[in-house]
């Protein structure tokens, strides 16, 4: 167990190597304060923050994603700001921030002003990203599509159901509890699907 100089020398460590303006760095810092327990919850909130914004500004798009999710959120010495939120996080989908992706479809389909959409649901945007961030492996991406294609279809449609159940797969794959379920609760139609992709297969 290190002892208190041990860490504030590792502490020292890291923020210098924070002001040198290392993205890493700085975005390693961000986690750092955003994890931090103990009784000045306020100060790590505004370090976090902080620090996020430093690798956000050097080109860290998962450090702008994370700045996007504090500030839509709030956190303890973190204000909400629906604007910068989703200025963030937009900033951090552009990257190609797949959790700053799913983000923003969620915002759109919500119309959540938390996120600074102000216009109300939008399913195009919301598909846009869903979509972008499906294919950048996000996991729970799929399952909001998958969903979507199997509530739209109603299970008619044999290519939009393919493409949920493929969709559903993938996230179950990395562990997705709701994507297993899903799949479980499908399994009739999965099972058609197979005998469909089988068919083809055999021609």
């Amino acid at each position: 167990m290190r002892g208190r100089a041990e860490e504030e020398e590792s502490d020292g460590a890291w923020e210098t190597a924070g002001t040198r303006g290392l993205r890493h760095s700085a975005r390693r810092m961000g986690e750092y304060h955003a994890k931090a327990s103990g009784a000045d919850l306020e100060d790590n909130g505004r370090r976090s923050a902080a620090w996020y914004r430093q690798a956000a500004n050097k080109g860290c798009g998962v450090s702008a994603g994370r700045l996007g999710a504090l500030l839509a959120r709030g956190a303890p010495g973190v204000e909400r700001d629906p604007g910068g939120a989703f200025a963030w996080t937009s900033v951090g989908a552009q990257r190609g921030d797949a959790d700053s992706m799913f983000h923003l479809g969620n915002a759109y389909r919500l119309g959540s002003t938390d996120w600074g959409v102000t216009s109300g649901p939008d399913k195009r945007e919301a598909r846009r990203w869903f979509l972008a961030a499906a294919e950048a492996g996000h996991a729970s991406a799929c399952v909001s599509l998958a969903k979507g294609l199997l509530e739209s279809q109603g299970g008619g449609d044999v290519g939009s159901l393919g493409h949920a159940i493929e969709l559903l797969e993938r996230a179950a794959t990395q562990g997705s509890q709701p994507a297993a379920e899903m799949l479980e609760r499908h399994g009739d139609a999965v099972a058609r699907v197979r005998r469909m992709q089988q068919r083809i297969q055999s021609n």
